[in-house]
């Protein structure tokens, strides 16, 4: 029979379980780095929306404590916001120049947490769907506070509707109901904008 114990006093033992273990832990990082970056959707969703979710903070705390030059400093966060979209989308110029004109004003930090809601693991399938593609994945997300879901005796989803009245709150559909198509890249996952906001082929 097997002695643990005899195997534990044994310093070679010792020494080569000390090395896996570090092993583990220096690898952990870069791994969940790599995987992140190429093979978790939700990953750059997330930092696509906490984007908007840190300029919209920003600007509410400023607005507590000054009651000038209001538009001038969300110009600032705004453009602040699209620079770091630009890294994490598909043709980053091309997508600039239109985020420019489609981003006029933040939505309300309200909002913003609904959509936290949506990518939390915990919603899963009620407001997010994943769907692996050819190229990356398709991303299918919907505010919850305007949603209304009707499920069966086994918790599957019989029906969503959209209420019409929520969506006056919100000023952009992404914000709302939007599917995010992610495409994979040498660079990592992008999201090919232009054809997640404007629903068109480039």
């Amino acid at each position: 029979m097997f002695n643990y114990w005899n195997q534990w006093k044994s310093a070679d033992f010792r020494f080569k379980l000390m090395m896996f273990v570090i092993l583990i832990i220096i690898l952990y990082f870069p791994l969940k780095l790599v995987y992140n970056l190429y093979f978790n959707p939700l990953y750059v969703i997330k930092k696509y929306y906490n984007t908007m979710e840190v300029a919209t903070r920003q600007y509410e705390t400023y607005l507590k404590y000054t009651i000038d030059y209001e538009k001038e400093r969300l110009n600032e966060l705004l453009n602040e916001m699209i620079e770091e979209r630009e890294k994490i989308v598909l043709n980053p110029e091309k997508a600039k120049s239109l985020m420019k004109k489609y981003y006029i004003d933040l939505e309300k930090e309200e909002v913003m947490n609904y959509i936290k809601i949506a990518l939390s693991s915990d919603s899963d399938h009620y407001y997010k769907n994943i769907k692996i593609t050819q190229y990356g994945y398709e991303v299918y997300i919907v505010n919850p506070e305007i949603t209304r879901i009707t499920l069966d005796s086994n918790d599957k989803i019989i029906e969503r509707t959209i209420v019409t009245d929520g969506l006056k709150k919100i000023k952009y559909p992404e914000n709302a109901e939007i599917t995010f198509y992610i495409v994979r890249t040498w660079k990592g996952l992008k999201i090919d904008w232009i054809k997640s906001v404007y629903n068109v082929n480039k």
